[in-house]
C-alpha cells in the first residue's frame, strides 16, 4: 500500500499527521461521512485540512505503529519506509516539484521559495496504485536508479520546452484549476 494513502487514512482517523522535518497537518471536525457514502469513501470539506510548516517535527511513533500495522511490516522497516518516503518528498521539493500526499494535497515551493500547502482537488480518486513487487520476484529490476531517472526527466523537460510549453497555459498550471471557469 502506498504511504501517502496511509497518511490520508491516518489523518482521517487521528485528525492530525506529523511528518518529521516537514510539519504538522490537522483536520478540523468538518469531515463529512454518511452511511450511504461509506462505500464511496470519505468526503472532506475543502479547506478543512491545515498545514503548519515545522522542520523540527520529530518522528511520530503512533504513525510508525499505524504504518507497521497496515503494511504488516515490523516497526523498524515501517520507520525506514517512512524516512525514505519523506526524504524523496524533500528531494522533489528541492528540485521545484510538488510532493503529493494523495487525498491530502501537495507541498511545493511558491514564488518566494517558501514551502506552501495546496489542498487536494475535489473528487480525486485515492485508490489507484502500482505494485511492482511481483514482477521483481521474476527477476525484473529497473534499468536506472530513481534519482538518475528523475534528473534525466527534468533535463528532458528543459531541453524540449518547445514541445510542452504551448500546452502549459495559465489555466492548466493554476494551483486549483478545478475552481476556474473554463
Amino acid at each position: 500500500m502506498k504511504l501517502s494513502l496511509l497518511f490520508f487514512d491516518y489523518l482521517v482517523q487521528n485528525k492530525e499527521l506529523n511528518l518529521q522535518g516537514i510539519g504538522h497537518f490537522s483536520l478540523d471536525e468538518t469531515v463529512l461521512k454518511t452511511p450511504e457514502q461509506e462505500s464511496e469513501g470519505i468526503l472532506i470539506v475543502p479547506g478543512s485540512i491545515r498545514f503548519q510548516l515545522d522542520k523540527k517535527v520529530v518522528p511520530d511513533e503512533k504513525l510508525i505503529s499505524f504504518i507497521s500495522k497496515e503494511t504488516g511490516k515490523i516497526k523498524p522497516l515501517a520507520s525506514s519506509d517512512l524516512d525514505s518516503y519523506i526524504e524523496l518528498g524533500k528531494q522533489l521539493i528541492n528540485i521545484n516539484k510538488p510532493f503529493i500526499l494523495e487525498g491530502i494535497g501537495l507541498l511545493q515551493k511558491n514564488g518566494q521559495n517558501q514551502l506552501e500547502f495546496v489542498e487536494d482537488r475535489p473528487g480525486h480518486d485515492l485508490r489507484y496504485s502500482l505494485d511492482s513487487s511481483k514482477i521483481k520476484v521474476l527477476g525484473w529490476k529497473p534499468r536506472q536508479n530513481f534519482e538518475e531517472a528523475l534528473k534525466k526527466t527534468v533535463e528532458w523537460y528543459r531541453i524540449n520546452e518547445r514541445l510542452w510549453r504551448p500546452l502549459a497555459t495559465d489555466e492548466v498550471l493554476h494551483q486549483t484549476p478545478w475552481k476556474l471557469q473554463w
